[in-house]
This record gives C-alpha cells, sequence and structure tokens, in this order.
C-alpha cells in the first residue's frame, strides 16, 4: 500500500511541475448582413480562404473556419494580427 501511495505522490508532483496544455485561442468573425445575404454559406467559405492565403503569404498561421452564412471562426495564435486585419476588411460588420 505504502509503494502505491508514494507512486501516486510521484506521479502528481511531477504533473504540477509541467506546464499546463494551451488552450486553442479562436475567436469569430461576423459579416456584414447584406454582404451575407448576397454571397451566402459558399461566399463565406471563399473568403475565408482567401483570407487565409494571404494571412499565409505574410507568414501568420491561423486556421479559419466558415461556420455558416456569415460567420467565421479564427483559430491560433497571432490573434491580434489577423484581428486587425479582418477590422480592416469591408465585409466584417
Amino acid at each position: 500500500m505504502l509503494k502505491y501511495l508514494v507512486a501516486v505522490v510521484l506521479l502528481l508532483s511531477q504533473q504540477t511541475q509541467c506546464e499546463p496544455p494551451q488552450m486553442p485561442k479562436f475567436q469569430l468573425v461576423y459579416l456584414k448582413w447584406d454582404w451575407t445575404i448576397a454571397h451566402k454559406t459558399e461566399g463565406t467559405a471563399k473568403l475565408a480562404n482567401e483570407w487565409s492565403q494571404l494571412l499565409k503569404s505574410a507568414q501568420i498561421d491561423v486556421m479559419m473556419l466558415p461556420l455558416g452564412p456569415g460567420r467565421v471562426m479564427l483559430m491560433g495564435e497571432k490573434l491580434k494580427k489577423v484581428r486587425k486585419f479582418v477590422l480592416e476588411q469591408p465585409e466584417v460588420d
């Protein structure tokens, strides 16, 4: 029983010394209503792909997932730079 207790204590002490896992960072983007009505889900997916390619050319790794008409989820580490880029786009509300 003592061996088991020592093993558990050692295991717990090792876990607390490690850094906690990083949670993915994400943000939601809502596009303008009139743009969403005109372009629907297909346009949202195309726009997310275009933005993703532009950011990759600037060496900013971000994943853009279209969630439906007019909504895009951004996932990545450098979301401050991505947010600035996205807010400058004419399609964003």
